[in-house]
């Protein structure tokens, strides 16, 4: 219910910014968890698929691995 309290504290009615961590290694703080969660079911009321929440937890999940090969990778030295 991240968004709902920012929007009532701040009056916000467009865009939100809210930054979350997400450790290297996959681990998330409970505030990501909550604000993904969120978006999951807004997207389920618009798509009506009970599985939003799940794939963007994926798609998130699936980007920090690539951001993670791609710091791993430029370690290394380039002919």
């Amino acid at each position: 219910m991240a968004i709902i309290r920012l929007k009532s504290v701040r009056g916000l009615k467009r865009h939100i910014f809210f930054p979350v961590a997400i450790e290297t290694a996959g681990s998330w703080s409970q505030q990501a968890i909550e604000l993904v969660q969120e978006i999951g079911r807004c997207t389920t009321v618009i798509t009506e698929d009970s599985r939003e929440t799940t794939f963007l937890f994926q798609r998130l999940s699936v980007a920090l691995q690539r951001g993670n090969a791609v710091s791993f990778l430029d370690t290394f030295p380039q002919d």
